[in-house]
């Protein structure tokens, strides 16, 4: 009995070494048990077996046990056992527990199995199934479910490995990680699942790895992997960066709110416990709430900086390198557009709305917009753009652009230093940087136009000039149904215009030129006026305010008989062309000069023939005065039929003042008939009477 006693205790003092070792201590000495109690053996292949054991080590550490069994092979098996480790430089104390702990002095090795208990003096406690531990690399594995608490954070996994050096715990596979993390709103839970997770409780990190995902407060989080940052003291989330197709869903649906932002890699900021920047870097995304059943804004870029507010509330976003902007149509049939640049800055405005700056090679498109042109892209190009968003960012209102624009509306190309945009209105205005920039020019069917400013509607192609306006009128082709030339002008010449203003209304196809004076001319033809109206859709041609023209008139040369181009001069305070009866109007001190004569009266109108170039007759009415070669005539009307050379003038009187070799011959009558040659009737019954005078008709235009 003695023997057998010796040999208990010296299998006894062997496993409490043994598992002394196991349980993280270093090498001790061993003291003397505080009671060894022998029992009726219950296992009846032990060799040795105790009962209500407690062993303490020199170390500190103290082991206890209801049964303990010793077997031949070296083994050691106790049950309803606990063992406490005293704290050390580098770890926190610690108690494990289970109902049963066995393992081998030699391995190293030991396994704890039902009901095990993992307790740290930092607040751990952790509970599995089964559990085992390595003496090589001093760590606890729990093969089973596990489950621990710590404070605010609950940690549990499909099994788990907890390195007593380092005190990180490693929860694989499946890992379930719930935080309810305090902030500026109080309490909020945070719920993190992945394939796998390692935590480091003291040093306020956490690693997930597999299908990651997020719920907290409001936002769901993906990705394949994870890190989280967290203050141990406070219970509160600093930082998580999501890596790997990413994406951060927001959940309130508010039109405006973040709806989802997705990158490769995402870095979040917490700010009081609550979500307050993120970074999204490699291929980012971030789209917004819509209207309901609408597409909310979308922007993307290689880097994507947002500032977030509570709920989902966006503060501000920066994006770089491959930025784009796609603004969803509102109204839904508007058809919408898309910003490209190399970075934009997106902050809040006044009343609900929201400036936004692009830089760098921007391109604003809107699909299919081109008025009437189906199919059509409006494009528009710059080297910065500076615009107010509205309608929860759905919407672009104002937009600048800035540095290099031009535009592309269907056959419309534009360029300018500067434009403004109202989109709503379609309503595009260009000007120069500076007053030495250079003047905006817009290119269309009808020709090209420049001016200090420009004012389009585009789609219906309106326009309004101002400052230093130039426009060049393409030639007409003989089908071109685009516009009508007034037959005064070669339709297969360009038409040259200069002016102040312009305004062109699409609707009527009508140009109004004026100030400066304006000027329309092209080889054969010169109009100046204080306004000059141009018709494109009827052909007419108006000036008005001290109007002057120069037109080429083909009519006959009474003297040969023959045919021939005059350059005629017109003056008066309007003119008019009216290309459907092929005449011209000259009203207030109208006056008309050829080679040929010289006609002035208070109004002269000029008919043509279908060509529009060949005179047909003359009417003048007002104080008429006609200065012929060696003959003066004046009255109050008068016609000229140019196919006989015939003159007809009324007055009261009408007087005829002729040049002959020596003398000047005064005529009067009521009615005067008279031709280009020598013939003159006049009526009898007006008293017509004639006189001569030997002095010379000093003040007649000179014979031919």
């Amino acid at each position: 009995m003695g023997r057998w006693t010796r040999s208990a205790r010296i299998a006894l003092l062997s496993f409490v070494v043994t598992f002394a070792v196991a349980v993280f201590f270093f090498g001790v000495q061993r003291r003397t048990p505080t009671r060894a109690v022998a029992v009726d053996r219950a296992d009846a292949t032990a060799i040795i077996q105790s009962r209500d054991s407690r062993i303490t080590l020199a170390g500190g550490s103290i082991i206890e046990a209801d049964r303990q069994f010793a077997y031949e092979d070296g083994s050691i098996r106790l049950v309803g056992v606990s063992v406490t480790v005293p704290p050390a430089e580098e770890r926190t104390d610690f108690r494990m527990y289970g109902d049963e702990a066995s393992g081998v002095e030699e391995a190293g090795e030991w396994r704890f199995a039902g009901n095990v208990g993992i307790e740290t003096g930092d607040g751990l406690a952790g509970r599995t199934s089964e559990a085992a531990y390595s003496e090589a690399d001093r760590r606890v594995t729990m093969p089973q479910p596990a489950g621990f608490d710590q404070g605010w954070m609950h940690l549990a996994g499909e099994a788990a490995r907890y390195d007593l050096g380092g005190g990180l715990l490693h929860l694989d596979p499946q890992a379930v990680v719930t935080l309810n993390a305090t902030g500026a709103d109080g309490a909020a839970e945070t719920t993190i699942t992945a394939g796998r997770a390692r935590i480091d409780r003291l040093g306020g990190d956490m690693r997930f790895t597999g299908g990651v995902e997020i719920d907290s407060a409001g936002w769901r989080m993906r990705g394949n992997r994870a890190a989280l940052r967290f203050d141990p003291d406070a219970s509160r989330l600093d930082a998580l960066e999501l890596r790997g197709a990413a994406r951060i869903l927001g959940a309130t649906g508010t039109p405006g709110r973040l709806r989802q932002m997705a990158a490769r890699t995402i870095t979040v900021a917490y700010e009081d416990g609550a979500i307050d920047r993120a970074i999204l870097a490699g291929t980012a995304v971030v789209e917004l709430f819509g209207p309901p059943d609408a597409a909310g804004t979308r922007i993307a870029g290689r880097t994507v900086t947002v500032a977030l507010g509570g709920g989902g509330a966006l503060r501000s976003l920066t994006a770089v390198e491959r930025v784009a902007v796609d603004l969803p149509a509102v109204p839904a049939d508007a058809g919408g557009a898309r910003v490209t640049a190399d970075a934009v800055e997106i902050g809040a405005g006044e009343e609900d709305r929201w400036n936004a700056a692009f830089d760098g090679q921007v391109v604003y498109r809107e699909p299919g917009a081109r008025g009437g042109e189906t199919g059509g892209d409006r494009v528009m190009r710059a080297s910065r753009l500076e615009a107010e968003l509205a309608e929860n960012l759905a919407s672009l209102g104002e937009a600048r652009f800035l540095g290099g624009v031009s535009v592309e509306d269907g056959s419309l190309t534009a360029i300018a230093d500067e434009a403004t945009y109202e989109v709503a209105n379609a309503l595009l205005t260009l000007s120069r940087a500076e007053s030495d920039g250079a003047a905006p020019r817009v290119v269309d069917d009808r020709g090209t136009t420049q001016a200090d400013t420009l004012a389009l509607t585009l789609g219906v192609r309106g326009m309004e000039a101002t400052g230093g306006v130039r426009s060049v009128l393409e030639a007409l082709a003989e089908a071109d149904e685009t516009g009508r030339r007034p037959g005064l002008l070669a339709a297969s010449e360009r038409v040259y215009v200069a002016a102040d203003q312009l305004v062109y209304d699409s609707d009527l196809s009508v140009a109004t030129y004026s100030g400066a004076p304006a000027r329309l001319w092209q080889d054969q033809a010169d109009f100046v006026g204080s306004s000059i109206t141009l018709n494109e859709a009827t052909g007419s041609l108006q000036a008005e305010g001290n109007v002057r023209t120069r037109t080429t008139i083909v009519q006959k040369n009474d003297e040969t008989g023959d045919v021939e181009a005059l350059t005629t001069a017109g003056r008066g305070e309007s003119m008019a062309y009216d290309d459907a009866t092929r005449s011209v109007s000259y009203e207030g001190n109208a006056s008309l000069q050829n080679p040929r004569n010289d006609l002035s009266a208070e109004s002269i109108e000029v008919l043509l023939q279908d060509d529009a170039r060949t005179l047909d007759r003359t009417f003048a009415s007002g104080d008429v005065i006609l200065e012929l070669p060696g003959r003066r005539v004046t009255g109050e009307t008068m016609a000229y039929h140019d196919a006989d050379g015939r003159y007809e003038m009324e007055g009261d009187p009408v007087e005829i003042l002729e040049q002959s070799e020596d003398a000047c011959r005064e005529t009067t009558g009521r009615t005067l008939t008279f031709f280009i040659t020598d013939e003159v009737q006049v009526d009898g019954e007006g008293g017509g009477r004639t006189s001569s005078t030997s002095d010379g008709c000093v003040s007649l235009p000179p014979g031919p």
